[in-house]
Order: C-alpha cells, then sequence, then structure tokens
C-alpha cells in the first residue's frame, strides 16, 4: 500500500507535508522539499516508537508523494 503524501503551502509561507494514514505525523518547512524530508524523518520516528510500545497498527508504507493540495 501506498502512503499519499500531501503538500500544502499554508498562509505564513511555511509548507506543510502530511498523509491520513499517519496521523499525528507530518512535516513542514521553508520549502516543500524540506517539508517532504522533514515528514520523512518524522515518520521514521513514529515507527520505530510503534515498534518500541509493540504497537502492530503499522500499514505497510511505499511512500508517493500525490502533488500540492
Amino acid at each position: 500500500m501506498a502512503l499519499l503524501l500531501r503538500t500544502e503551502q499554508i498562509e505564513d509561507g511555511y509548507w506543510i507535508a502530511e498523509c491520513t494514514d499517519t496521523p499525528g505525523c507530518w512535516g513542514e518547512g521553508d520549502t516543500e522539499q524540506e517539508a517532504m524530508d522533514c515528514y520523512c524523518d518524522v515518520l521514521l520516528g513514529w515507527v520505530e516508537l510503534k515498534q518500541r510500545d509493540g504497537d502492530d497498527d503499522i500499514p505497510p508504507m511505499d511512500l508517493t508523494w500525490t502533488g500540492r493540495a
């Protein structure tokens, strides 16, 4: 299953990257690429915490960027 990553530039100029399949995970940055890179870093930490805590609700992942909102 592909995770669909959505990016959006918000009114203060920052970019946000998020995915509905990973609640609580998002990245932000001055550029769209920075937001996507930040999201990937956050996602890795999210998966590590889920594994450490024994959570079994980690979706199969194939990260795909779907473009701007």
